[in-house]
């Protein structure tokens, strides 16, 4: 079963408003949180929204059933409607909740099209230095899990984080938490129209990936973001937790935990974004599956050139679970 659903981000955000009482303004005007900012939005009552309208992903794919073989191009295009609110309680407290609902269209193969989904909510508490919160996002989205599999799959991922925020100054911050995520696949949902083996079925494929992927994660963070220049922040992330499988042969459950540095830079500056590596060692219960034992590294920066242009760049190396044979995971690089 999910971790959490609908349901109960809703309750949260009734219970958050019976407690609490529904005040004017509150700290959430000097939250750093962007999620929190009450810039361009309307008041309507408790509410500050601040809706909006989403087109990306615009143009052509040669690919679109993702087939080895046999490819097929086609015209597509994501939009749709969203609204973020931020309703704040006296001086004591704010909510923030994000709903996002996309539509992705392909003018010929109108089969592929289908519509995205993403709920988020936010409670923070507000104590002098610190911070108390309380996170809740679900992703309901119709796309390939890993790069290893060529297949669409309705996938849903929940989300859970619980912790505080110690912030004695605005030059950094400490960030200690309790996070839970589960995933889970909708083995109905796969399009295997591009595949090169008609015999392949449909609710197979379905059932092999929602067996080797679905998975609770659950664990400890402790992040933390030190200023060191005007527009420079050190940064710190260490995790520890646990990888339960629900239903995967071999066993593959495992232990993770993970430690990284790095730079964060701020949009203000001539460089922005951040670089962060790290180590992570995942060590599985069974010991004929193979753990991971290396770096891994996460990167997003951007520079202005000569203040007319922008230049971009991007790099992930991480680990990714993998479906094949008794392979516990691959790596993103």
């Amino acid at each position: 079963m999910p971790i959490c659903s609908r349901d109960a981000l809703v309750l949260v955000i009734r219970v958050a408003l019976v407690a609490l009482g529904v005040g004017p303004l509150s700290a959430a005007t000097e939250d750093p949180d962007p999620d929190f900012t009450l810039e361009n939005t309307v008041q309507a009552g408790p509410f500050h929204l601040a809706p909006f309208f989403v087109i990306r992903d615009f143009g052509y794919d040669n690919n679109i059933r993702l087939g080895a073989e046999n490819k097929t191009g086609d015209y597509t295009m994501t939009f749709g409607p969203g609204v973020r609110a931020v309703i704040p309680f006296s001086r004591r407290a704010a909510l923030a909740i994000r709903e996002e609902i996309d539509y992705a269209v392909f003018a010929r193969d109108s089969d592929l099209s289908h519509v995205n989904n993403q709920l988020k909510a936010k409670l923070h508490v507000y104590l002098r230095e610190v911070t108390l919160f309380a996170d809740g996002q679900q992703d309901s989205i119709r796309e390939r899990p890993n790069n290893e599999i060529d297949f669409r799959i309705r996938n849903t991922t929940t989300q859970g984080k619980f912790g505080f925020t110690y912030r004695p100054s605005d030059r950094g911050q400490i960030d200690l938490f309790l996070a839970r995520a589960g995933f889970r696949y909708d083995s109905g949902s796969v399009d295997t129209t591009g595949v090169s083996d008609p015999n392949d079925d449909a609710d197979q494929i379905g059932d092999s990936i929602a067996t080797s992927l679905e998975r609770d994660e659950t664990g400890v963070g402790l992040t933390g973001r030190l200023r060191i220049r005007p527009h420079t922040s050190l940064l710190f992330d260490a995790r520890t937790g646990r990888i339960d499988f629900a239903n995967a042969l071999p066993e593959r459950d495992s232990n993770s935990n993970t430690m990284m540095a790095g730079f964060e830079f701020d949009p203000s500056g001539s460089v922005r974004g951040f670089i962060k590596m790290g180590y992570r060692h995942m060590s599985p219960d069974n010991d004929s599956v193979d753990g991971y034992s290396g770096l891994v590294a996460d990167l997003s920066l951007s520079a202005r050139l000569f203040g007319r242009g922008e230049v971009r760049a991007s790099y992930l190396r991480d680990t990714g679970f993998s479906i094949l044979g008794d392979n516990l995971y691959y790596i993103l690089d």
